[in-house]
């Protein structure tokens, strides 16, 4: 059963939407969640127990991007596997085959208050504010700290077919 329901490999066609709603999702590769979230995360929750200053979470997009590419679940719904979610929200080469190899991350949290959208880059052949895999996105301004209110599902490939499970944060 997906994960956010449908039926696996079955995709709902969606029509672009001008603004994003309350609840937003941003997919990662597993290597990128492990690496540069999860792990940074780990540190970070450790310096602030032990009262170390100055630190800071790590961040959904790398710093010095202009924003956050999101989308919203009926974009997800169908999405079974990780090659699944690369594909539906038309990641670079990389990130699919890091999917492939070591699962995603559908990481969920509310629309910040306030908040901009940047224009999105046109993609050849797809409708505007849609991916090529026909998933609605927005191009969030700026950068969001990761936070213990956000919700994270990793999604893997096994032998025994897909899997998927809740990481507490």
């Amino acid at each position: 059963m997906p994960l956010f329901g449908g039926i696996a490999g079955n995709f709902l066609q969606l029509n672009p939407r001008a603004q994003p709603p309350a609840r937003l999702y941003r997919v990662v590769s597993g290597r990128v969640w492990w690496t540069l979230l999860h792990w940074p995360w780990r540190q970070y929750q450790a310096a602030v127990a032990t009262g170390t200053p100055g630190v800071v979470p790590p961040t959904l997009a790398p710093l010095g991007n202009a924003g956050i590419y999101v989308t919203d679940r009926a974009s997800l719904s169908g999405c079974d596997d990780p090659g699944d979610f690369a594909w539906r929200l038309s990641l670079n080469a990389q990130s699919q085959q890091e999917c492939q190899l070591f699962g995603c991350a559908v990481i969920r949290f509310d629309l910040p208050q306030p908040y901009a959208l940047l224009p999105l880059p046109p993609l050849p052949g797809a409708q505007p504010a849609l991916t090529g895999g026909g998933a609605r996105e927005w191009l969030l301004a700026g950068n969001l700290d990761l936070a213990a209110n956000m919700q994270v599902y990793c999604v893997e490939w096994t032998v025994l077919g897909s899997r998927h499970y809740r990481v507490p944060l």
